[in-house]
């Protein structure tokens, strides 16, 4: 049985913080995270020892054809597509294009990359650390740099395709902000038959080429409140910490933590060239 920690050990990510070029090993970590694979389990189907696999990944040792067929065979697509992809990804820098785009080439997935306009790619785990882990605030991307930032930023939060924000503070719609806002040190409590205006500790300031979708975390919905929240935010227009309006339809009181997932955000790439 594969356990957290196997997997943690196996998904670590590039220390090359702040930039968004593609490594061979960000496309097979995204790979074997998402079937939940380990660094042992793969040796032990490709018939590899764990320091090879490991040598391939930081970039020591090239990807041989024997072991593009036994990629192959573990994990789908063909020998010569992962050598494809481990020569694009090889370069010094890795390449420019995401990690999405060379998932989609290994397995088959139309990209219609040439075509302006049609391509949005969903932000996967290793894309979001990448993207708002760096310490700037800035994300230089296709050569424009820009505002970027999830201020505070947490690893912990981070799943397969998604950000959990958190609950930082609340006030009363009704009443002006300046008199009635209240930090959530202790979380929310949101009486029966009432509501508050949630707001995200989070900070959240998205660059030109990234949207982002909001709903809400599964464990609000269970609790049995209405969350009332604009479905996306969009590209390059939002800097700010999320207000989401809570409502409590139940006849008891309920408590959102300050640790628990609130707002839930899935970011896209949105793709065309700067200018």
């Amino acid at each position: 049985m594969t356990t957290k920690s196997d997997l943690k050990k196996f998904a670590v990510v590039s220390s090359d913080i702040g930039k968004l070029e593609t490594t061979f090993r960000d496309v097979l970590m995204t790979i074997c995270t998402e079937r939940r694979l380990s660094q042992f389990q793969i040796a032990a189907i490709t018939d590899y020892s764990e320091a090879t696999i490991s040598r391939i990944l930081n970039g020591s040792r090239p990807l041989t054809q024997k072991f593009a067929e036994k990629l192959a065979e573990a994990l789908g697509g063909s020998s010569d597509l992962w050598l494809e992809v481990y020569e694009q990804t090889s370069q010094p820098k890795g390449s420019k294009k995401s990690v999405g785009y060379f998932t989609n080439l290994l397995f088959g997935i139309m990209d219609d990359e040439g075509i302006p306009g049609s391509r949005i790619r969903r932000m996967r785990r290793s894309d979001i650390i990448q993207i708002f882990s760096n310490s700037e605030g800035m994300m230089e991307f296709r050569g424009a740099s820009e505002d970027c930032e999830i201020y505070p930023f947490d690893k912990d939060s981070v799943e397969e395709t998604s950000y959990d924000t958190h609950v930082g503070g609340y006030y009363y719609e009704d009443r002006p902000k300046i008199d009635s806002v209240e930090e959530a040190n202790n979380g929310v409590i949101i009486p029966a038959g009432e509501a508050r205006m949630i707001i995200t500790r989070e900070h959240i300031t998205l660059p030109s080429w990234l949207e982002a979708s909001l709903s809400p975390a599964w464990s609000i919905g269970s609790k049995g409140l209405f969350v009332a929240h604009g479905p996306i935010i969009d590209p390059g227009k939002w800097s700010g910490r999320l207000h989401v309006n809570v409502f409590n339809p139940t006849k008891r009181d309920i408590s959102i933590s300050k640790d628990e997932p609130f707002i839930t955000l899935r970011f896209e790439m949105q793709d065309y060239k700067f200018v």
